[in-house]
């Protein structure tokens, strides 16, 4: 994958994924894929399609299912982490 190159201002869900390194991009896919779909959204979580949208934040508890099911998200949890610190570098560092 690509990613965009273009010089100037960007909303920074936008640059996240045009400036970052595409391997990290890709590791996000990679782990996405592995859910069915919708199943992100049923567990509160981040996916590259709606990262311009506010993660919501559960307002009840979470059955022991759901409890379950969000320990599956460890590895899709650590690709994101990669993300994110990988860009607030690059922000960093101008």
């Amino acid at each position: 994958m690509e990613t965009d190159s273009r010089v100037g201002p960007l909303p920074l869900a936008d640059a996240l994924i045009a400036w970052s390194d595409p391997a990290l991009v890709d590791a996000i896919r990679v782990e996405e894929a592995k859910f069915a779909p919708g199943r992100l959204e049923e567990l509160d979580h981040y996916t590259l399609a709606d990262v311009r949208t506010l993660r919501r934040r559960p307002d009840r508890m979470l059955s022991a299912h759901q409890l379950l099911a969000q320990r599956h998200t460890t590895a899709l949890d650590q690709a994101w982490e990669r993300l994110f610190a990988a860009f607030r570098l690059r922000v960093e560092r101008g």
